[in-house]
C-alpha cells in the first residue's frame, strides 16, 4: 500500500503492479517529510550509473533521474516512486536530489533483485 494525498489525509491505495519506469512519463512520490503526494516528476533517464556529488566512491547503478527533485526534503528518502493511473504501479524508491534540482530514485528491478521481494496485490498478503 502507498499513502497518498496531502499530509494527514489517511488515503491508502493498493499497489497493483511493479516495473521499472519509462522515460518521459510523469510519476509521483509520496514523501513523509514533504508531507504530500507530488505527481510532477518526469523521468529523464533510467538504468543510470550515478555518482552523488561526483564522488567515484559513492556510485549507484540502476538509478532513475527525474525533474522537480527540489520539492523533496531530507527525510523523504525511501518514499515510493510510482505511476498513478486507474491504479498504482510501483517504479522505485526515492534516494536523493542534487543541487541542480534533479531527483534520483532506485529502479524497482534493482530493489526486487537485492531483497528478493515482490509486490503484494491482494489483502491480506
Amino acid at each position: 500500500m502507498i499513502y497518498r494525498g496531502p499530509s494527514g489525509s489517511g488515503v491508502l491505495t493498493y499497489v497493483t503492479s511493479a516495473a521499472d519506469p519509462v522515460p518521459q512519463q510523469t510519476y509521483c512520490i509520496s514523501g513523509a517529510i514533504s508531507g504530500a503526494e507530488q505527481c510532477n516528476k518526469v523521468v529523464l533517464q533510467v538504468h543510470l550509473l550515478h555518482c552523488f556529488l561526483g564522488d567515484p566512491k559513492d556510485c549507484t547503478d540502476k538509478m532513475i533521474r527525474f525533474t522537480h527533485g527540489n520539492q523533496l526534503l531530507p527525510g523523504d528518502s525511501g518514499a515510493p516512486f510510482y505511476l498513478l493511473g486507474s491504479s498504482v504501479h510501483a517504479a522505485g524508491t526515492f534516494i536523493g536530489k542534487e543541487v541542480n534540482n534533479d531527483g534520483y530514485a532506485q529502479e524497482w528491478s534493482a530493489i526486487a533483485a537485492a531483497f528478493g521481494v515482490t509486490i503484494c496485490t491482494s489483502n491480506p498478503c
